[in-house]
């Protein structure tokens, strides 16, 4: 009788291990922990990756504080809902970018043997939008969402001097503002709230503008399932309303969800411009990988 051989695709960690974590409350079906694995492999690096759910704010900042002194923790990556929460740990140095937008997705220590805090999205962001719009066109940018990423992208429109406007539909326009105070400042940028009768009311005032229109929907989906993807459920709901009523030549579209939403279906089936979250999600992942290992991922 022949004996099975298993294949592993993975290795057995070892005394000398380093370590990266996912921190979240819903991660279940995040693609993270696969890429940087691979990339980890790839690389012959004696790291792991792992993603790890907690779901309260005090057991995320208690077990964070407890790797902060180990040598073999790299760092990690943080998603919702501690992107904000991770700011209280004041002794973690912020990047200029962090600071702005008052949310953080990576952590890491610097050539200083600092522990820092850096928001690789908005790297991902631009990447996203140069797939849309090009670098010298001028836009108007729309964004579904008053989060972390809304106040990424709204800051990226900030520093370009193409985006020309930025509107930001929310659910609670006061506590978006309260957030992120910085919002306060952008004179090209416009507070709503986020409803039927404010869309329609934009839908017709875009309509009358020549400019290209960017419409960025970052509303959270929840767990990623393949019948809510497809589902009219309310993210798809505002982004659909839009998308139909503008002209299909003068808007594009950017849907943070890393799979093919009913809205981005929608999209390509009138030919507008749309990418969905996939490129975004690699791109801050490698920015991530650099900051842990110092080896640049190449396409």
């Amino acid at each position: 009788m022949k004996k099975r051989i298993l294949k592993l695709d993975s290795f057995l960690p070892d005394g000398k291990t380093k370590f990266c974590f996912l921190f979240g409350s819903n991660i279940s079906h995040s693609l993270s922990p696969k890429m940087h694995t691979k990339w980890m492999q790839i690389n012959k690096l004696n790291n792991i990756y792992l993603p790890i759910q907690i779901k309260e704010e005090k057991d995320f900042i208690n077990f964070l504080n407890s790797l902060l002194p180990l040598d073999r923790f790299l760092g990690g990556n943080i998603t919702l809902p501690y992107k904000t929460s991770v700011l209280n740990l004041s002794f973690l140095k912020q990047s200029e970018t962090v600071k702005a937008i008052k949310a953080a997705n990576t952590i890491y220590k610097n050539i200083q043997n600092q522990w820092c805090l850096e928001n690789t999205d908005i790297k991902g962001i631009e990447t996203s939008i140069l797939k849309l719009i090009k670098p010298a066109e001028n836009y108007q940018m729309i964004i579904l969402g008053g989060g972390g990423a809304a106040a990424a992208c709204a800051y990226h429109g900030m520093m370009n001097k193409h985006c020309t406007k930025i509107i930001c539909l929310t659910r609670s326009p006061e506590k978006t503002l309260n957030t992120f105070d910085y919002f306060k400042n952008i004179s090209k940028l416009y507070i709503k709230n986020l409803s039927n009768e404010n869309i329609q009311s934009l839908n017709d005032e875009l309509n009358h503008s020549i400019e290209k229109k960017l419409l960025i929907n970052t509303l959270p989906m929840g767990i990623i399932e393949k019948n809510k993807l497809n589902s009219y459920s309310e993210e798809n709901k505002y982004a659909l309303k839009i998308l139909s009523e503008l002209d299909s030549k003068k808007i594009c579209y950017f849907d943070l969800v890393y799979e093919d939403t009913i809205a981005i279906k929608f999209a390509k089936s009138k030919k507008i411009k749309c990418v969905n979250g996939k490129l975004m999600l690699v791109t801050q992942a490698k920015e991530s990988f650099f900051l842990w290992t110092g080896i640049k991922i190449k396409d």
